[in-house]
């Protein structure tokens, strides 16, 4: 029988200045580590960055629906989050 290697991610024990991206891939996000990944997209050159950015945004709004609609109330951050939708 093949092996199939597999590593899991206790994504609330890792750190969020280190790892935002990582703990952007989950359904129950923080505000605060939602709005440094915000702010850590906007840091994005690199085309192939970029490409990867919009994937993961993709995944995480989509998984954090509550915690979207709940942020795009405070002031600023509707035009925030559609930048990354885009």
């Amino acid at each position: 029988m093949p092996v199939l290697p597999l590593q899991v991610i206790v994504t609330g024990e890792l750190e969020n200045e280190a790892h935002v991206w990582i703990r952007a891939l989950t359904d129950k996000m923080e505000e605060a580590v939602m709005k440094r990944l915000i702010a850590e997209s906007g840091n994005i050159c690199n085309e192939h960055e970029k490409k990867m950015v919009e994937s993961i945004s993709e995944v995480t709004l989509n998984a954090n629906i509550r915690l979207i609609q709940k942020m795009r109330g405070d002031a600023g951050m509707g035009e925030v989050m559609m930048k990354l939708r885009k």
